[in-house]
């Protein structure tokens, strides 16, 4: 993978204990590309097991809008955004907790 093009990096700190939270960096077209490509893998595993386990989702926001306006994503979007109506999410939760297949972050 490439260097992002502009070496961007913003380091956000926690006031009270200096510490840091998050940082930010600009990634290239090709960087953002590759995401894409294996947010796409782990997309199909985890609608693979959201319809074997019969669990309502649906694409949200710039996910939604990348499938229907762009045809995949949109060029800059690195995530995608899938909701489910909140007794579904609670049963996917107890499920994939007694599962050992799966790891809960």
């Amino acid at each position: 993978m490439r260097p992002p093009r502009v070496d961007l990096t913003i380091a956000m700190k926690d006031p009270e204990n200096n510490v840091e939270l998050s940082k930010v960096v600009v990634l290239c077209d090709d960087d953002v590309k590759l995401i894409q490509k294996y947010l796409l893998i782990m997309f199909d595993d985890i609608v693979g097991v959201l319809d074997e386990l019969g669990i309502e989702w649906q694409l949200s926001g710039g996910s939604a809008l990348g499938a229907i306006r762009h045809k995949g994503f949109i060029p800059w979007d690195d995530d995608i955004d899938i909701v489910m109506p909140r007794p579904d999410y609670e049963v996917l939760i107890k499920i994939l907790e007694n599962d050992s297949n799966y790891q809960l972050l």
